[in-house]
């Protein structure tokens, strides 16, 4: 590990990029631990019908009232949404989801379709202008105003500029929208509330600060978000497999360490609070994707690795909420149509699918939102 002379310079250099961007430095937000109580919640009894009145004249008895939520059991089986054609390229990697319409990111063809959460019906959205083989798709996200952006790793810098890439409204050819020498990498974006986002570039061992206007900023790299081949948990790939993706809770994000198999903290002023979970290998080594559920103040992971789907408590706690019919998941995004709360997740099956893997976008059931 650095030490802390070190770090205190790491964390000094990140907190400078972040104020000079925000101007003032923004109080962390407290997350409130759960007690794990809405991981399998029960159903509710029925209502009682009402008294019958007396005499001949007496009124029926009221209705009963409908009864709650049926309980989720997991690990869940995932139900499928769509399923993709791996001949085609169509090996998702990166997913958004705004309202009804799911935004997923092929890993090869380098294009993102839209997913009808409510059909299951799938259509093309827009293009990156990058060959094959040398422009690899991976994280999708958007912005507050529904902007829809996509992180691509490049092979060749020198025929196909990595970067985010943004997509004009209504979908498109998607243009460089932000890049940064060091950046061959980048895996996830994550914006916060202000427009400011953050890129995992895990081979990078850093998070990368963009500006709204899409300038980048390196506030350098740090040992907890490096990766390392030599440990027990590393992740393969032959590249070391650091931080791969962040998400925001206020002023609070996240991120997932693949090699390390942790998760760690930080706040927008600058400071990286440390571990909240691991390292576990068996639990957390591999993971790709992070998010919190507000509905439960619980984070929720897609483990690649282990090909599971796993909740994580705040207080230390897991849950396996799903471990069938995942293959090399890695993204992760909740959403809800008629048929309720769900957490939809990317097959990627990106070294599977010749072998048994199915490439599709499935879903998880959720408790109801509070």
């Amino acid at each position: 590990m650095k030490s802390k002379d070190d770090r205190q310079s790491i964390e000094r250099s990140f907190g400078r990029v972040l104020l000079s961007c925000l101007g003032v430095a923004l109080a962390s937000l407290a997350v409130a631990c759960s007690d794990g109580s809405n991981n399998n919640p029960s159903g509710g009894a029925g209502g009682e019908g009402g008294d019958g009145g007396s005499g001949a004249a007496g009124g029926m008895g009221g209705e009963g009232g409908e009864g709650g939520e049926a309980p989720i059991v997991y690990p869940a089986v995932p139900e499928e949404v769509a399923k993709f054609n791996p001949a085609l390229g169509e090996l998702p990697e990166g997913l958004a989801i705004d309202g009804t319409t799911a935004y997923v990111g092929y890993s090869v063809a380098p294009k993102v379709v839209k997913v009808d959460l409510e059909t299951g019906v799938v259509t093309d959205y827009g293009e990156i202008p990058g060959p094959i083989g040398i422009a690899f798709p991976q994280g999708v996200a958007l912005d507050a105003q529904k902007n829809v952006y996509i992180a691509v790793k490049s092979e060749d810098p020198g025929m196909f500029t990595p970067g985010i890439y943004k997509f004009p409204p209504g979908g498109g050819t998607a243009t460089l929208w932000s890049t940064h020498p060091s950046m061959s990498f980048p895996r996830h974006i994550a914006f916060h509330s202000s427009g400011y986002g953050l890129v995992s570039v895990p081979n990078a061992s850093r998070l990368y600060v963009i500006a709204p206007d899409g300038t980048t900023d390196d506030p350098g790299g740090a040992e907890i978000f490096s990766g390392d081949q030599t440990s027990a948990c590393a992740y393969g790939e032959f590249i070391p497999y650091g931080v791969t993706s962040t998400f925001f809770s206020g002023d609070t994000f996240f991120g997932t360490n693949a090699d390390r198999a942790h998760i760690f903290q930080g706040t927008w002023n600058g400071e990286i609070e440390g571990m909240v979970a691991g390292p576990d290998c068996g639990t957390l080594g591999g993971a790709e994707s992070i998010l919190e559920d507000p509905a439960s103040l619980s984070l929720m992971l897609a483990v690649r690795r282990h090909d599971r789907i796993l909740r994580v408590e705040f207080t230390g706690g897991t849950q396996v909420l799903a471990e069938t019919a995942l293959y090399e998941p890695s993204a992760i995004a909740i959403g809800e149509t008629k048929k309720g709360r769900h957490l939809y997740v990317t097959n990627s099956a990106h070294t599977t699918y010749n072998k048994g893997g199915v490439p599709g976008l499935v879903r998880i059931p959720l408790g109801k939102a509070k």
